[in-house]
Formats: C-alpha cells, sequence, structure tokens
C-alpha cells in the first residue's frame, strides 16, 4: 500500500532522496539531492516573494522510498508546480523507482492542489511518459544541443572574439581569487 509523508524541509529527506537517486530514479542532474538542495536555498526568497512555498512528498511501498515529488506551491491556492521552475534551471522531475507509482502518487497529491504544473519535463522522462496521454501539453521546447566533436580548440575557435576573452577574463579571475572550476560531462539518463 502506498503512503505518503510531506514535508517543508528536504533536509528531512535526505536519506531517501540519495537512496532513491542511488537506484535509479534519477533522470537528469539538476534532480541530484545536494543540487536541488542549493537551488532550494538560493530560490528561496524568490517563492516566498511569489508566494511559493517548497514542499517535498515522498511515497513509501512497505517502508522503502519508491517516488519523491519536489514542488513549489502557492501559500494561498491549491496550485503547485514542481520545483526548480524557473530560467537558469533546464528540466524538473520526480524520482521515481518505477512508472506504476506515478499515477496512484499523483492522484493522492490531488487532495492538496487543483493543479499541478510539470513545467520543463524531458519527452524521455518516465513522468512524460506516464501521463502524456492523459494530460493537456501545453506546449514543446526543443534545446540547444552543442557538439564539440572530437576536438574542442576548433569549437573555441568557432566562437567570436569577445566570447574568448570572456572566457579568458573568467577563468583568470577564478585563478586570482584561488576557486577552481571542474566541468563533469554526464553521459545518459541514470536509468541502468
Amino acid at each position: 500500500m502506498l503512503t505518503c509523508k510531506k514535508t517543508y524541509n528536504i533536509s528531512t529527506i535526505k536519506k531517501d532522496w540519495i537512496s532513491l537517486q542511488e537506484k535509479g530514479g534519477l533522470h537528469t542532474p539538476f534532480q541530484d539531492y545536494d543540487y536541488m538542495k542549493r537551488t532550494w536555498k538560493l530560490l528561496y526568497p524568490y517563492y516566498l516573494k511569489k508566494n511559493y512555498m517548497g514542499k517535498f512528498y515522498s511515497f513509501y511501498d512497505d517502508g522503502e522510498c519508491v517516488m519523491i515529488v519536489p514542488t513549489a506551491h502557492y501559500l494561498r491556492k491549491r496550485h503547485a508546480e514542481l520545483l526548480a521552475n524557473v530560467n537558469g534551471l533546464n528540466y524538473c522531475d520526480v524520482l521515481v523507482k518505477d512508472e506504476k507509482y506515478i499515477k496512484p502518487a499523483l492522484a493522492m497529491m490531488a487532495q492538496d492542489y487543483d493543479t499541478l504544473n510539470c513545467n520543463k519535463v524531458l519527452e524521455s522522462s518516465v513522468l512524460y511518459t506516464a501521463l502524456k496521454d492523459e494530460v493537456e501539453i501545453s506546449r514543446t521546447l526543443n534545446n540547444v544541443c552543442i557538439n564539440f566533436g572530437d576536438d574542442f580548440e576548433a569549437y573555441n575557435k568557432s566562437l567570436s572574439k569577445s566570447t574568448r576573452q570572456n572566457l579568458r577574463t573568467a577563468y583568470n579571475r577564478l585563478n586570482t581569487d584561488g576557486k577552481s572550476l571542474e566541468f563533469k560531462v554526464m553521459v545518459g539518463g541514470g536509468r541502468g
């Protein structure tokens, strides 16, 4: 039997979140626990100004966390949206162990909300797959893909002179401030 817990503090579900993302519930890097926690801290003043509050739903089947839905809900309305639906964050989604939990979990959430906007959800998402035939899709967007190929230098030379200068300035500032920057390329959706 599916049960639900609700919290306004992401830290209280850290163990369940990390366990779920390690079991393959993570679909994009934007759902990583540490990323989401930092995002929530940065967005907190913004959300309060807009009369939102973060609310995290965790769903359990026989004591095991099987789904987490991070939401931002309006304080004075029965409306919510997936957390981090703001500019600068590419994707929103739920963490889920198996597609079979999505519809029952959302049905339980319907007791709290009249609407739940699921913006910025990838077509490859389990959430999208589970709901695409039952919900109104207001619009779809294409994302830009930059293909570096085998030669990053060739790509770098294709940038405008001012863009290359801005990059050099940023790297120099990092060095001056004693900071470092690391890029990681993530391949696949984490759903082994």
